[in-house]
């Protein structure tokens, strides 16, 4: 007995796998404000001295060097470790 071809078949192959990222504990970067960006971009369009340039790369430059600026947050504190200190020796029993 023939199937007809425009019936989906029973046995499906499911989609690949895809590697899904793990949500990390380090606090995400603080992103300045548009204020913030747009009075460093005209900073640097007056230290090229009003010359034409790109008004969004200037945007760009000026957000990563706010970016850079900012002091990097504190590491997040580590797991508190276990009472008993682990040994390197192994006890010989007797």
């Amino acid at each position: 007995m023939r199937t007809n071809e425009s019936e989906p078949t029973k046995h499906t192959t499911a989609p690949p796998r895809t590697r899904v990222r793990r949500a990390t504990r380090e606090t995400p970067i603080a992103r300045p404000g548009d204020d913030q960006i747009r009075q460093r971009a005209y900073e640097i369009y007056l230290r090229r001295d009003g010359r034409p340039g790109d008004p969004a790369e200037d945007w760009f430059c000026a957000e990563r060097e706010l970016i850079d600026e900012t002091p990097a947050p504190a590491p997040a504190p580590s797991r508190p470790q276990s009472r008993r200190p682990r040994t390197t020796a192994t006890r010989k029993r007797s």
